[in-house]
């Protein structure tokens, strides 16, 4: 999974260069390819403001070995056992 500076130098490159001649748009072509570019600007800035500590990539990360019968409805004490006081102090550290 791609760190967030590689993410952010792929959008930078998309942002940068054009797969087509903007010159040759229409007006109506031109405004999509400017909406397109404020979409792929705001994306950089949600990597950079709401990811800068790569959590999103911790997650995948963390989770890619998930088993699927651990997801299926039940008693969840059973397949994930949970210790009541280490959840609270887990809580009151902002976990």
């Amino acid at each position: 999974m791609p760190n967030n500076a590689q993410i952010d130098q792929t959008l930078n490159y998309v942002l940068d260069n054009s797969p087509v001649d903007i010159n040759k748009l229409s007006p109506d072509g031109k405004k999509l390819i400017q909406d397109t570019r404020d979409i792929i600007s705001t994306a950089r800035l949600m990597v950079q403001e709401k990811n800068a500590d790569e959590l999103f990539q911790n997650f995948v990360w963390h989770t890619r070995s998930v088993e699927a019968d651990n997801l299926k409805p039940g008693d969840l004490n059973e397949k994930i056992p949970v210790d009541g006081e280490k959840a609270k102090a887990d809580g009151d550290l902002g976990m």
